[in-house]
């Protein structure tokens, strides 16, 4: 493609050119100018406000209008971007559920090798414990024989190694985040919550960004039953 990239700027005055060319906007022009160099004063006679009256209606039958154009010129254009949004849809309906699958698995993965090694550190620190406990024995016999002590077993300092919620790949990166799923089980008690002002009022918009803010502050949720989640978001590069 040869196509010369436009800027936004270019574009825009490009569409306006080719709006303000159109006939019924030349005139709309014309009449929105002289509506609005009209002088507003107080009314003091009939004669007055009845001009003022007709003005008034004059605008409001240009607003009108003005819409009525707007609606006109856009209306191919918006019959252009849903054909264009509903392509595209189905392209998205093909990969999101494979991504959300993949997204189930690989979170999966990543909580089976944590809980791996959560117990490989728990034999580890039981096996530390019985090398203690039996050295400790050791030593008070030796102590009761009057013999010296053996040496204590080693010390092995337990630090987990914390598994990178963030993971490369060839096309950018993933990482795992934990957020709160909240579902509203019983309406009223929310609502009781919210009149007594234990939870703010803005819960009762049911919107889910103020309710999974709340949970993840740690704020009782009456009604909702809160779930804390594990997820993936991926950037590309």
């Amino acid at each position: 493609m040869n196509e010369t990239v436009k800027t936004g700027a270019i574009a825009i005055a490009e569409v306006e050119a080719q709006v303000t060319s159109h006939e019924m906007v030349k005139d709309l022009i014309r009449t929105v100018s002289s509506l609005e160099q009209e002088k507003v004063l107080a009314v003091r006679t009939v004669a007055q406000h009845d001009e003022y009256n007709n003005t008034y209606l004059n605008i409001k039958a240009t607003l009108k209008l003005i819409k009525q154009i707007r609606e006109e010129i856009v209306a191919p254009f918006n019959k252009q971007v849903k054909c264009v949004n509903a392509y595209f849809k189905k392209l998205t309906v093909k990969l999101s559920p494979k991504a959300t699958e993949l997204e189930r698995v690989l979170l999966k993965w990543r909580r089976d090798q944590e809980e791996k090694e959560r117990e490989r550190l728990r034999k580890l620190k039981e096996e530390q414990d019985k090398q203690q406990a039996d050295y400790e024995r050791e030593a008070e016999m030796a102590a009761g024989k009057g013999e010296e002590p053996p040496p204590p077993p080693p010390k092995v300092v337990l630090i987990k190694p914390r598994m990178p919620n963030v993971q490369a790949g060839s096309k950018g990166a993933s990482h795992s985040y934990t957020d709160w799923e909240v579902t509203v089980l019983d309406m009223k008690a929310l609502a009781k919550a919210a009149a007594e002002g234990k939870v703010p009022v803005t819960v009762l918009d049911y919107k889910l960004k103020p309710l999974k803010d709340l949970a993840k502050a740690g704020i009782e949720l009456p009604g909702c039953k809160v779930e804390e989640v594990q997820k993936l978001k991926g950037r590309t590069s």
